[in-house]
């Protein structure tokens, strides 16, 4: 189920701005729950400018390796610059691999923290120059750069969640290690 909201625009700062802000804006602060996490974002290009989709998971726990959600139950689509609400959706469970509906986890361990926060930089920094243009590889090109900076920021079914919601993703945002035996990445 979709829903398109308003509201008065805004400028956004930043990705990390946004993110933080899950809780605090009015459209969402009561479609989520107060354990409800904003996962690793993907960027869109759509012909009117960038969007930014986010899943949207429950945390059930938090080692000191591992993060551990539900799995994902809605999405979020904002739009940039203005953060505001383009979109929610409530997913259903078929867009799931096999494997995909038990909880999801993420290692934290190393530096998982730094390369989100690198994440949100790159993703702010490339909605601030927008794609370039076709001689220098485009959008595509743009995007593909993206490609290792999301190592190991998402668990291997969110990949298949936003190859669904943003089909171009496909096509640099790869998971790029072993799934588990008898699921399909």
């Amino acid at each position: 189920m979709a829903s398109t909201v308003s509201r008065a625009p805004t400028i956004v700062r930043g990705v990390g701005g946004l993110l933080a802000g899950l809780h605090l804006d009015p459209v969402l602060r009561t479609w989520v729950a107060a354990e409800t996490t904003a996962l690793a974002p993907v960027p869109e290009h759509d012909g009117r400018g960038w969007t930014l989709w986010s899943l949207l998971a429950d945390r059930v726990g938090a080692g000191p390796a591992r993060l551990t959600y539900r799995p994902a139950w809605g999405a979020v689509q904002w739009d940039w610059p203005t953060g505001q609400v383009r979109q929610r959706l409530r997913l259903a469970a078929a867009l799931f691999p096999t494997g995909g509906a038990g909880l999801w986890s993420v290692r934290t361990d190393g530096d998982a923290h730094a390369r989100r926060a690198s994440l949100i930089d790159r993703l702010t920094e490339l909605f601030k120059t927008r794609p370039p243009d076709d001689a220098e590889g485009g959008e595509a090109g743009a995007l593909a750069g993206l490609t290792e900076a999301y190592h190991g920021l998402l668990p291997w079914p969110a990949y298949i969640a936003y190859h669904a919601l943003v089909p171009d993703s496909a096509a640099w945002l790869r998971f790029t290690t072993p799934v588990p035996a008898g699921s399909h990445p």
